[in-house]
């Protein structure tokens, strides 16, 4: 444990207790709750970090306040202990309790669900929420980073799933959304991504295609000296 998280623990703890002798004031503890059991999920403490954000939802739940950002911790928390099914549980909860959220939260749960249902092998329902995602994006008409992540994902399990003509396509968007969005961050990415297109548009006989993104590829990499 670092000396910051140690610190901010020792905190933590003592304000809590100093709630804890004032009546009447769920939120303040609640609010201590859920900030003390994310300060021992970040010590690595988890099944006290369990406990405690079991803690904070109940305190929640006496005031009626919302409880889905609880439930993703609670299940972040179960991922880092490999417990997947509890972690899906609790982020499909916290999914179903968003209501009128940002759409950047709802696509950051759903995202998190797909990438569980990949860590347990069911490619097939994490292509499921990826591509609920991606849909969700273009309604909202969203450029970003984290889009073309999600649609190289989702070329990733295309690839695996042995359809190596939709795990192009997508690999060009998520390439093509970051070359629009044009920042020097990007072009490793760019440029590694476009040798893979490259690679698997030459295997299927492709070879303009291939051509043109090795070129982009090339293009990215000089950028970069």
């Amino acid at each position: 444990m670092s000396g910051d998280v140690a610190i901010a623990l020792q905190y933590c703890t003592e304000a809590l207790d100093m709630a804890g002798r004032i009546d009447k004031v769920p939120i303040l503890t609640a609010s201590l709750l859920y900030l003390l059991g994310n300060i021992q999920k970040a010590a690595k403490d988890y099944p006290t970090a369990l406990q405690t954000l079991h803690a904070c939802m109940k305190v929640r739940k006496s005031f009626h306040a919302n409880i889905e950002s609880i439930h993703f911790n609670i299940g972040h928390v179960h991922r880092l202990l490999e417990d997947h099914q509890m972690a899906l549980h609790h982020y499909k909860q916290a999914l179903r309790l968003l209501g009128r959220s940002s759409i950047h939260v709802k696509l950051k749960y759903l995202t998190r669900i797909a990438t569980t249902y990949l860590s347990i092998g069911d490619s097939n329902a994490a292509l499921a929420r990826y591509l609920r995602a991606l849909e969700m994006g273009d309604l909202a008409c969203l450029k970003s980073p984290s889009v073309a992540s999600r649609m190289a994902r989702v070329a990733d399990i295309y690839e695996s799933m042995g359809d190596t003509d939709k795990a192009c396509l997508y690999l060009v968007d998520s390439v093509e959304m970051l070359r629009s969005i044009d920042s020097v961050d990007h072009r490793p990415i760019i440029a590694t991504t476009s040798d893979r297109i490259a690679q698997l548009s030459h295997d299927a006989g492709n070879l303009a295609t291939a051509a043109e993104y090795r070129s982009i590829a090339s293009e990215m990499r000089g950028c970069q000296d």
